[in-house]
């Protein structure tokens, strides 16, 4: 490595430490930024997060769920299996700063991939969301009419499974999300 290159790899990163990381985050992730208490959170694309727990400060990131962080290169590297200095040209591109590499075919292929796959987690995340609202509607529904129904006793029955259902929806992996769904169990409460 020549020090030119040395010498360009660090103004690639110089150039994009000056882009503002809630730019890069909000670009890159596939969850929204929320300000809560006078900072910037998201959900962690890292590990299963139920509630924000990467908080943004200056130009650093940190997880307080997995304890992941860094600034916006690590970001985008470690979300998309990217070496750093590839990251860095990345992001200086799609920031519209003239960068002389971009990135291989396969890289970018890769970051497709990666994108792809965020827009169906986060699609999917969309879906069990309105399930498990219309279920708890569902539900108090139920518990509305449970002294007017014939045998309340197997109405409370009832109504511990739906409670189960929504444990899963709301706190169970994708495997469990799945099986419940393919089972057809939410059918009968759902009218589907």
């Amino acid at each position: 490595m020549s020090i030119n290159s040395i010498s360009h790899n660090l103004d690639i990163f110089e150039t994009i430490k000056q882009i503002p990381i809630e730019g890069i985050i909000e670009r890159y992730s596939p969850n929204p930024l929320i300000n809560k208490g006078g900072k910037l959170w998201t959900l962690c694309p890292f590990h299963e997060d139920r509630n924000p727990s990467l908080s943004l400060r200056g130009q650093r990131w940190r997880c307080f769920g997995c304890g992941a962080s860094g600034d916006g290169a690590d970001f985008v590297a470690k979300l998309y299996g990217l070496p750093l200095i590839d990251t860095a040209k990345a992001i200086a591109n799609d920031f519209g700063f003239n960068c002389d590499q971009p990135l291989t075919i396969e890289q970018k292929q890769r970051i497709q991939a990666r994108y792809r796959k965020q827009k169906l987690e986060k699609l999917w995340r969309q879906q069990i969301f309105t399930i498990s609202r219309n279920l708890a509607e569902a539900r108090r529904a139920l518990l509305l009419n449970l002294d007017k129904l014939p045998n309340p006793e197997a109405k409370a029955f009832t109504v511990e499974l739906i409670d189960q259902a929504l444990n899963v929806l709301d706190f169970g992996t994708l495997e469990e999300q799945l099986k419940l769904i393919e089972s057809g169990t939410l059918g009968r409460w759902l009218h589907e």
